[in-house]
């Protein structure tokens, strides 16, 4: 007699998910072993992601496509307030999370773009008494039986519990790259009804060192063998399995061939973080600037291409005007992103192919904290992590020291620090024209796959034997 097929089912609340997981293949192999269908979130746009996915894949995403659920904004405002007063009485823990709240007491009135007015000065000052207060409440109210209230009320009538309890799936996987109330509600109501399984896949490099679990899942993916040390952190009481990264998997692919050249000019790639300040970007390029300016003999055929991080956490960016560099370009890929976040509507899947060619092709890499990090890594380029002591984040502490997960790479043999703005000249000398730090690729592989692993297969059967193994 022929054993029943197990019941999969995944979760997408994210548009991200979609160009990061469906597109790379990643669930082609359980789709094929199980019965695999997918629910997503209703504010997720699906013309968007026919866009990113293309019709043939959008048609087989189509068809397994179960179910969409809904929660209201006043779910989704008390889950966001729910989940901030369990950050903010962790900070302790996380330096990422103290920085957070640090810039939510600062206040400002006005900023450089401004047109002040009266009217804009009070509602920012109303808006700045609003965080105070909120920051106060996390305290205040700290104790569990509040908790308990807040959270049966948050999730009051959820259709997405009453789907799953009708569906009945053998395991839930959740691809995560943060917090959602849709993992929260699974994981807090549905996991509890019975024997179901929670898997939750770790989308990137820092979610785990920056933000604090708020309940666990059964099975946690993640990237590379040290991020379980952050886990302990997190007093992780599931299991963790090693997956590696699904999004950098043309990276792999395309690592030791030669790619078509996207500029006919010799350049190094500058990629800025998720929280840009234009003061501290423009001391960079105002240096950098100056740098080529000055060795203009030996430089003067090089540019400077400045990348934006596609997915900032800045509300109110200040834009630089690139028309004052005659040695520094906006990366053109980022011309119609570069506001103060990328809309769903200009992911691409033509992303991935776009980076590996930006990054091969490139002198050397000088990357803010960044998962370009071991992008360019994978390549096997030489790195220059620019995290100044002088900066408009914290008086006299580096960024890298508020963000854990870049302490990871230190001991590559590939990347080099550069805390101060009067040393960039010395490392461009040192890695660009003289040439001279040369390293091995076998060595920066066996840094690179404690923190980032693969092999010989694929993430897609990498993940298959990790369910077969779950599910059996």
């Amino acid at each position: 007699m022929r054993k029943k097929k197990k019941k999969i089912l995944i979760i997408f609340n994210e548009t991200l998910y979609f160009r990061n997981f469906l597109l790379n293949g990643s669930f082609k192999d359980i789709e094929r072993k199980y019965i695999c269908n997918y629910i997503v979130d209703n504010k997720i746009n699906l013309k968007i992601v026919k866009n990113i996915l293309g019709t043939k894949i959008y048609k087989k995403f189509k068809k397994k496509l179960v179910y969409s659920f809904e929660y209201t904004n006043k779910q989704r405002n008390l889950y966001t307030y729910f989940f901030s007063k369990k950050q903010y009485n962790k900070k302790h823990i996380f330096p990422n999370i103290k920085l957070y709240f640090h810039r939510l007491k600062s206040f400002k009135i006005f900023y450089e773009y401004d047109k002040p007015t009266i009217i804009l000065g009070i509602k920012r000052f109303i808006l700045w008494i609003i965080n105070l207060l909120k920051i106060f409440s996390f305290t205040f109210l700290d104790f569990k039986l509040f908790d308990r209230v807040i959270t049966r009320y948050i999730l009051a009538k959820s259709n997405l519990i009453n789907f799953l309890k009708k569906y009945k799936p053998d395991l839930i996987i959740i691809p995560f790259s943060g917090s959602h109330i849709s993992i929260f509600d699974v994981i807090e109501h549905y996991k509890k009804l019975g024997e179901k399984k929670v898997f939750l896949i770790t989308e990137n490099w820092d979610n785990l060192y920056s933000r604090y679990l708020i309940n666990h899942p059964d099975y946690i993916g993640i990237w590379g063998d040290k991020m379980r040390v952050q886990l302990r952190k997190q007093n992780f009481n599931g299991k963790s399995l090693v997956l590696g990264a699904p999004r950098l998997k043309k990276y792999f692919d395309y690592r030791n061939q030669n790619l078509k050249k996207i500029f006919n000019f010799k350049y190094i790639v500058f990629f800025d973080n998720t929280v840009p300040k234009k003061i501290d970007n423009e001391i960079f390029l105002n240096n950098f600037e100056s740098l080529i300016e000055r060795n203009k003999k030996t430089l003067g055929n090089y540019k400077l291409v400045f990348r934006p991080h596609p997915f900032t956490y800045i509300k109110n960016l200040e834009l630089i005007d690139f028309k004052n560099y005659r040695h520094i370009i906006l990366d053109p890929q980022m011309k119609d992103r570069y506001t103060h976040n990328l809309l769903d509507s200009k992911i691409s899947k033509d992303d991935f192919m776009y980076s590996v060619k930006l990054i091969k092709n490139a002198e050397f890499i000088i990357a803010s904290t960044s998962s370009v990090i071991l992008e360019a890594s994978i390549l096997y380029k030489k790195v220059c992590i620019y995290s100044p002591k002088k900066n408009s984040h914290l008086k006299n502490q580096k960024l890298i020291d508020l963000r854990e997960h870049i302490k990871t790479v230190m001991n590559f043999p590939n990347i080099s620090i550069c805390d101060d703005e009067k040393k960039l000249e010395s490392y461009v000398h040192k890695n660009l024209l003289r040439k001279n730090s040369n390293f091995k690729k076998k060595e920066v592989d066996k840094f690179r796959k404690k923190l980032l692993f693969s092999d010989n297969t694929t993430f897609e059967k990498r993940l298959s034997k990790k369910i077969s193994n779950i599910l059996n």
